[in-house]
């Protein structure tokens, strides 16, 4: 019995020390095997997205392309830039002033300026860039139009333009490497602002003088900006990369610019991280979660509205009140929130809010009491003895288009119906024509302003008069307008002329006030007047604004900074160099 007793403790024993040894074994086979932290992927940092872009695109500042804007975009840089609010800040010049009525203004320049070959950049590269800007010469040599649009009043710049003048008289002078000086043929009080136009950055004059023309080739482009051409393909793509010599900071390891019809699908499949979408995808967006929680809005200064046709029934120029009724019978809201989706904005007024606060305030109200009220005043109570009012658009109808005309109908008792014709067709009729007696009412397009202040929207947009002329005196206007005899630079004067002699009381007061506006040299006095200029605009409902457009944008959640373009179509980034990946 021992003797089995003493087997059974000796079995024990050596299990346990068996077992106690497996244990162990086990205890550092787990230390051993744990799993280690998988490091967190990084985000490159790139952009890439579809923008307009064709074979015919070149990325020479000097000329107006498309290329254009995406060589402002960060290829090349100006003595200024803009912040998100619009407003100038230092870029090329670290600081700058001017004389007290905003004729001459001096800008300082960095003192470590390089192009991207590392060649010193200095005022007289700035000297020669804006004198090679207003050359007819420069965007001939290209068979393009220049892209000195905005307006800026260089002295002798009109000159040099019509070629009446040598470029080098224009208004701009280096007085040393660091110091450019400009003078204007009248007052600029946003000078620093137009210091950031396409048109106003340096290009490298030894690269030019070297290559000529074919300087912007991707084997041979120099620039300034943060970025620099790794490779571009007419109408394909264009890539960007660091420039090892920009002063600042570069955000981005590599831009990528490319040309596609449709952006969603991509954008979902990850091809591009930033698309624009349109009204048509907006359904698809909604019911999409991830889609709907990675969109944004911009707010651009695209203003969508209605004009005065000229007719041989002058019926509506002599009626303000019915044009009234016509204006407060659109509900714009509902054209903005319902049929458009948040595409666009209340069109306010003729200047829109991101520009001007006062655009929000200076336009006429929608009241459809009140507009019933007008048309009884006028004599047409409930739209009764008032001739069909017809609407004239380009291509065809839409949503939104369709319910202008309703809501005209609706709201002051008008026969109202649409006719659509193609570009061509549609500015023609605008332009060269008068319509029969038989025929009133307006047309509707869109329309932006080529600089980035509330002013652009009395320069080049709604300059009332002609629409109010006579039927007699308009056919004069059309008259010098065809004779091909004139000079095209005394024509312009000859019709800006005749307009402000033969239009209504009511809109040579408004021709009064937007030339006095223009030309005030003090900013304060210029928003004043044109203010008062733009109430009385909206009172005389000749144009009749309909919205203010928006860019609906998809944006993948690391992409941080992006400032939408506010001129440009869909809002493209204001700036590359903007955007930061965070992650």
């Amino acid at each position: 019995m021992k003797k089995y007793l003493s087997l059974i403790v000796l079995i024990v024993f050596v299990l346990s020390i068996a077992l106690s040894g497996c244990g162990q074994k086990s205890t550092d086979t787990s230390q051993a095997e744990q799993p280690k932290e998988t490091p967190k992927q990084q985000i490159p940092k790139e952009i890439k997205l579809s923008l307009p872009w064709s074979t015919t695109e070149i990325l020479e500042p000097h000329v107006w392309t498309w290329g254009t804007i995406y060589a402002k975009m960060g290829i090349f840089e100006g003595l200024t830039k803009l912040d998100k609010d619009f407003k100038a800040v230092t870029a090329n010049a670290k600081s700058w002033e001017h004389n007290a009525d905003y004729t001459v203004w001096t800008f300082h320049l960095r003192d470590d300026l390089k192009w991207s070959d590392g060649t010193p950049l200095t005022a007289y590269d700035y000297e020669y860039s804006w004198k090679r800007a207003v050359n007819p010469a420069t965007a001939a040599e290209y068979g393009k139009g220049t892209s000195f649009i905005t307006g800026v009043p260089l002295l002798n710049a009109e000159e040099i333009l019509r070629g009446e003048k040598d470029p080098d008289t224009l208004g701009v002078k280096a007085l040393d490497e660091r110091t450019l000086e400009v003078r204007l043929a009248k007052p600029w009080p946003m000078m620093d602002v137009s210091a950031a136009d396409p048109w106003a950055v340096p290009v490298p004059k030894h690269i030019i003088e070297k290559y000529g023309k074919e300087w912007v080739a991707q084997d041979k482009i120099v620039s300034n900006g943060p970025y620099k051409v790794k490779s571009y393909e007419l109408g394909v793509n264009l890539v960007l990369e660091p420039n090892p010599y920009y002063y600042g900071k570069v955000n981005l390891d590599k831009v990528e610019v490319i040309k596609l019809d449709s952006e969603i699908l991509p954008y979902k499949n990850g091809d591009i991280n930033v698309a624009t979408a349109n009204q048509a995808d907006m359904e698809m967006i909604e019911k999409d979660s991830e889609l709907k929680s990675q969109m944004q809005f911009y707010k651009t200064g695209v203003v969508y509205f209605m004009a005065l046709m000229q007719s041989e029934n002058d019926i509506l120029q002599k009626n303000p009140k019915v044009r009234q009724a016509i204006a407060m019978s659109i509900n714009k809201d509902i054209i903005a929130n319902d049929i458009m989706k948040g595409t666009v904005r209340p069109g306010l007024s003729m200047v829109p809010e991101i520009f001007a606060p006062w655009g929000t305030e200076i336009g006429l109200k929608y009241n459809p009491e009140k507009a019933r009220e007008l048309m009884k005043e006028a004599g047409f109570p409930d739209g009764k003895g008032f001739p069909e009012l017809t609407i004239m658009v380009a291509g065809n109808p839409g949503a939104r288009e369709l319910a202008i005309a309703d809501m005209i109908e609706k709201g002051t008792g008008i026969k109202t119906k649409i006719v659509n014709y193609d570009w061509a067709k549609f500015v023609d009729e605008r332009d060269n024509k008068i319509w029969p007696k038989d025929q009133i009412g307006y047309w509707i397009s869109g329309a932006g302003t080529p600089v980035y202040h509330y002013s652009g929207y009395f320069r080049t947009i709604g300059v009332l008069g002609k629409e109010l002329l006579s039927p007699e005196k308009y056919k004069e206007y059309l008259k010098i307008k065809d004779d091909k005899s004139i000079d095209p630079q005394k024509k312009s004067k000859m019709l800006t002329d005749f307009i402000e002699q033969n239009t209504t009381p009511e809109a040579k007061r408004y021709l009064e006030l937007r030339k006095a506006g223009l030309d005030a040299s003090d900013p304060a006095e210029q928003e004043r007047i044109l203010k008062e200029a733009g109430a009385l605009r909206e009172e005389l409902a000749v144009y009749i604004p309909i919205d203010w457009e928006n860019a609906v944008k998809l944006m993948k959640p690391y992409i941080k900074g992006y400032v939408g373009d506010p001129i440009r179509l869909g809002a493209p980034p204001l700036y590359f160099n903007d955007i930061t990946i965070q992650e």
